[in-house]
């Protein structure tokens, strides 16, 4: 039935070929309109059906064909346009309208799938967005964004190409135009890109880049980059942020780098840990570890490191200087290759090039510096130092002016303002302290130290410590030493002078070598010298009186004119204005005397109401107490002539001797001795209470107690107790001597109550009678062989035992115009012997010189020979030899010996004034030439110190083994052309030798590994190479005994 059928449809379909063809049930005829009319109520038209790759694989598919595609998506009927394939999906209620939708309720409607596949967005047929809710949930919107996905999850791309190229990379955000568009492979993870081709050719991880190829280049991770082109070339860097348009540029290689702001680190490529904020900041750093924040900050570094720039264009030109900290505008601006700077303020260091080891903080500081080590804190600080180096100014223009001075420190504002050129070794500190000082080697601390002149002035090796010491001073005021409040206030141009204390010497002016210690001490001198002032009002009134020495609070306080006194002890000379050359030591010594001179107090209140009296000694608390106006007493002993007062030409030794004397010419000697006396004058009295009670005159009494109750006139006393009949007593107003005993000459005598006439002698008849006779010119011939005739005593004889031999005021005489030699011999040789020709031997008969000693004892110590000259005085004088020119008849040609201290010393002159010791040796072992103290090393030279120079004569070319002599310094004659020494003979562990070349030609010092010399006798130049010199340079060598070597020391060309 179906052949027929189909033959017949084919018959009527040829029939009607040029008309409408309709397929029905019912014989209709078709729409005029349709070429092909199909209609049914209860069946369809069944499309060609096929695949998604089947519908892709037709030959070129005509325009219009339609089909019906089953899968694997887009399942529905597609039409061919004549240029792709058209999807034509349902629409059918629950279908977006193109055209908008109403009434949708955000809880029910939306735009997507309702299972785990992907919506998928396509434009122009090219796949333009995917969005996945499971498993990779990737959403990529964009077209070809993502397109490559395989793997990868957790991405996140909105643009075109954006994450084209990725694959397996995971949780990357990229927004942009070809923003990661070649990230590939399993190491693009945890990325953001936000901006056209930010991320664009990155392979890496954890990194952030947002703008306009951002970090375009990357391979590297961890990396932050925002703005147009930050970060654009960026190839294996990590860990580096860039903010700001072209910040960090260039980079490649370079990691941890932060750069913020327009161009910062533009030009960084390998750079690492550099952190630039600020436009153009650091812009063509290559370095590392450097800090640049401010606009043009650090703009020309290129390879410098480890810098600190904030500010407007700190550290500007700086390029390889390394190790720089600098805060503020323009601060080390024209730095290029200065180091280890430290800047801190606006113009700080600005004209800095090459200096280094500078520290400026403040506006300004060190702004003209050029050179190295200083240190300037505070605005305008060493503002105008170029060259001056290793200064340091702390507080507003400290060393504002300062040039080309070095080694200067200056503490405060205006410390050390003045203008200057070559001040150097300076210390100031406080407000204004040096304000216009020039000069070296001064020490000022404390506010307005040296500090008023409104003119610059010039001194050197000044101490000012204190507020306004040396407040006054002047040009030539040099080697001041003030410490203390306002010390030496007045001083212009005094010099050598040492204040401590407030106000000590507060009105000097032009005085010099003063010493004032203690509070006001020598406050009102203005033009002495040779003043020393110690405790607190010590000479506080002296004016110009000059060489006196106050010792203690109070001490010549009111001296004005006096000369020369020297006072020790509280209150000691207090009074005194214009009295001179006396001497007080104790407390309240000398305190009321005014004009009197020449006195000499030791002890508590010692002479203490002294007013006019003069010349007088008084030892021992309060001796001559009351004394006012007495005159040439001397007084030794505690309360020894204390009542004196107008008393004068006394002398009392002992514990209260002369007590209440008042009188003139006294000596009491002895504790209490003349202790009654009030106006008795010419006594003398000697002993322990001697003449206690005398009151008369012209008394002399001698020995404990002696004459203690006598109070009448003219009385001898001698005796050891208080008797009345002493052993010897006497009444010069009769001329009565008496012998209250027994005179006993081996037997009791009796002596002639009557005078003998002229010439005569008492003479013995060996019984005990005593009678005068007449011996002039008989001689008297003893035993012993002594002979006295007159004044002559002879030898007859030999002495055979020891003898003494006395003679008038003589123990022995010699008669000088004997013509025979004089001897003093022991048992066995002779002690001493002088010949008649006047030499003198000890130890020796027959002396050879002048003085001859000779030694026979042997012994181990020194004092079993030679001379020995000892002092016994312990602490005064010395033990010395003395050579005396006697064309010099007050001085000595040569003077040695050992003074205090056990010091040997060689002096010219008295060796215990230093300035004529010309040689010491002290305990140590330590000596000096000239010392101006005690040594303090083995050989020290005060002055010039000259070594004698040999003069060597070698030939041209190579000399070995050259022998320098015994000689330190020598020089080299003789060689015309170039000539080389290889070795030096004679060497000894630390011997110094100085090779003198002035041939005009080159010499040459070779070094050991090419020395034709023995090997002890080469040199190390310890550089390895040969030391070539000019014809007028020198090397200095010094010899090693443990390395066998001369090793060279010093060069100089």
């Amino acid at each position: 039935m179906r052949i027929p059928l189909l033959i017949l449809s084919l018959l009527v379909l040829s029939e009607i070929n040029a008309q409408s063809v309709s397929i029905n049930t019912t014989g209709a005829t078709a729409n005029s309109s349709s070429i092909l009319d199909v209609s049914s109520t209860a069946k369809g038209v069944l499309f060609p059906r096929m695949t998604k790759a089947q519908k892709n694989a037709i030959a070129t598919p005509a325009t219009g064909l339609l089909v019906y595609q089953a899968g694997p998506d887009s399942v529905g009927f597609h039409y061919y346009s004549g240029s792709q394939w058209f999807w034509l999906p349902s629409n059918g209620g629950d279908d977006w309208k193109l055209t908008g939708n109403a009434g949708t309720d955000s809880a029910v409607h939306f735009l997507g799938t309702t299972d785990t596949e992907p919506l998928m967005f396509r434009v122009n047929n090219i796949r333009s967005g995917r969005i996945e809710a499971a498993s990779n949930v990737n959403s990529f919107l964009g077209a070809y964004s993502g397109s490559s996905t395989t793997t990868g999850f957790r991405n996140t791309a909105f643009g075109y190409r954006s994450m084209f190229a990725n694959t397996t990379g995971r949780d990357n955000v990229a927004i942009g135009a070809n923003a990661m568009e070649n990230a590939a492979g399993i190491t693009s993870n945890e990325n953001i890109a936000i901006g056209s081709r930010s991320l664009m050719n990155s392979n890496s991880f954890y990194n952030i880049g947002i703008g306009t190829s951002a970090l375009q280049q990357s391979t590297g991770q961890a990396n932050v980059a925002l703005g147009i082109q930050a970060l654009f070339t960026n190839t294996t860097g990590q860990a580096n942020i860039a903010i700001g348009y072209y910040t960090l540029r260039d980079n490649t290689t370079g990691y941890r780098n932060i750069g913020i702001g327009l161009h910062a680190l533009s030009n960084n490529t390998t750079g690492n840990y550099n952190i630039a904020i600020g436009d153009s900041a650091a812009y063509n750093n290559n370095a590392s570890r450097n800090i640049a924040i401010g606009n043009w900050a650090m703009f020309a570094n290129t390879t410098g490191t480890i810098n600190l720039a904030i500010g407007d264009s700190a550290l500007y030109d700086n390029t390889s200087g390394y190790k720089n900290l600098v805060i503020g505008n323009n601060a080390l601006i024209n730095n290029t290759t200065g180091f280890q700077n430290l800047a801190i303020g606006h113009n700080t260091l600005k004209s800095n090039v090459t200096g280094f080891a500078n520290i400026a903080i403040g506006d300004s500081a060190l702004s003209a510096n050029t050179t190295n080590w200083n240190i300037a804190i505070g605005r305008v600080a060493l503002l105008k130092t170029t060259t001056g180096d290793k200064n340091v100014a702390i507080g507003e223009s400290a060393l504002t002016n300062n040039v080309t001075g070095t080694n200067n420190v200056a503490i405060g504002y205006g410390s050390q303002l003045a203008a200057n050129t070559n001040n150097k070794n300076n210390t100031s500190l406080g407000f204004r302290s040096a304000f216009n000082m020039q000069g070296y080697s001064n020490v000022v601390i404390g506010a307005d130290a040296m500090g008023k002149p409104a003119v610059s002035y010039t001194v050197n090796n000044t101490v000012a410590v204190g507020d306004s010491v040396l407040f006054n001073i002047a040009t030539g005021a040099n080697s001041n030493t003030g410490v203390g409040s306002k010390t030496l206030f007045s001083n212009t141009t005094g010099w050598s002078n040492t204040a401590i204390g407030v106000r000590a010497m507060y009105g000097n002016t032009t005085g010099t070598n003063n010493v004032a210690v203690g509070d006001s001490a020598l406050y009102n001198s203005t033009g002495s010298y040779g003043q020393v002032a110690i405790g607190s009002k010590a000479l506080f009134g002296n004016t110009t009186g000059g060489v006196n020495t106050a010792v203690g609070s109070f001490s010549l306080e009111s001296n004005t004119t006096g000369n020369q006194n020297n006072a020790f002890g509280y209150q000691a000379l207090n009074a005194n204005t214009t009295g001179s050359y006396n001497v007080a030591m104790g407390v309240n010594a000398l305190l009321s005397s005014t004009t009197a001179s020449g006195n000499t107090a030791l002890g508590a209140g010692a002479m203490f109401s002294n007013t006019t009296g003069s010349e007088n000694v008084a030892l021992g608390r309060f001796s001559l107490f009351d004394n006012t106006t007495g005159s040439d007493n001397v007084a030794i002993g505690d309360e020894a002539l204390q009542n004196n007062v107008s008393g004068h030409e006394n002398i009392a030794m002992g514990d209260s001797a002369a007590f209440n004397t008042n009188a003139t010419g006294n000596m009491g000697l002895g504790i209490r001795s003349l202790f009654s006396n009030v106006s008795g004058t010419t006594n003398t009295m000697i002993g322990y209470e001697a003449g206690y009670a005398a009151l008369g005159s012209g008394n002399v009494m001698l020995g404990y107690q002696a004459g203690r109750a006598e109070t009448g006139s003219n009385k001898l006393y001698i005796d050891n107790s208080n008797t009345t009949m002493p052993l010897l007593y006497g009444d010069f107003t009769s001329n009565l001597l008496r012998i209250n005993g027994t005179l006993n000459i081996n037997n009791d005598y009796s002596f002639p109550v009557a005078d003998g006439t002229a010439n005569q002698v008492l003479r013995t008849n060996g019984a005990g009678a005593v009678s005068w006779a007449t011996v002039a010119g008989e001689s008297t011939t003893a035993s012993n062989g002594l002979t006295l005739t007159g004044n002559n005593i002879t030898l007859g004889g030999s002495l055979t035992a020891a003898t003494t031999v006395s003679q008038g005021n003589f123990n022995m005489t010699q008669n000088l115009n004997g013509t025979g030699d004089y001897f003093i011999q022991t048992a066995s040789s002779n002690a001493f012997s002088v010949l008649s020709d006047g030499k003198v031997g000890f130890n020796i008969a027959a002396p050879a010189y002048n003085m001859h000693v000779v030694n026979t004892t042997a012994g181990g110590g020194n004092k079993n020979s030679g001379i020995m000259i000892q002092n016994t005085n312990v602490g005064i004088g010395a033990a010395t030899i003395n050579f005396k020119n006697t064309s010099l008849p007050t001085a000595y040609a040569w003077y040695t010996g050992m003074n205090n201290g056990d010091n040997y010393v060689v002096a010219y002159g008295d060796s215990l004034r230093p300035s004529n010791v010309i040689f010491r040796v002290d305990t140590s072992g330590n000596a000096a030439f000239n010392p101006s103290g005690s040594p303090n090393s083995r050989l020290e030279v005060n002055g010039d110190f000259s070594m004698r120079l040999n003069a060597i004569t070698l030939p041209n070319g190579p000399s070995d083994n050259v022998d320098p002599g015994r000689y330190s310094f020598i020089k080299i004659n003789g060689p015309t052309l170039a000539f080389s020494i290889s070795g030096f003979t004679g060497g000894v562990d630390g011997k110094i030798l100085t090779v003198l070349n002035l041939t005009g030609t080159n010499m040459t010092i070779v070094n050991q590994t090419t020395s034709g010399s023995a090997a002890a006798n080469r040199i190390n130049t310890l550089t390895g190479g040969d030391i070539v010199t000019t014809g007028n340079g020198s090397v200095t060598l010094q010899y090693s005994g443990a390395d066998n070597r001369w090793m060279v020391i010093a060069v100089r060309d």
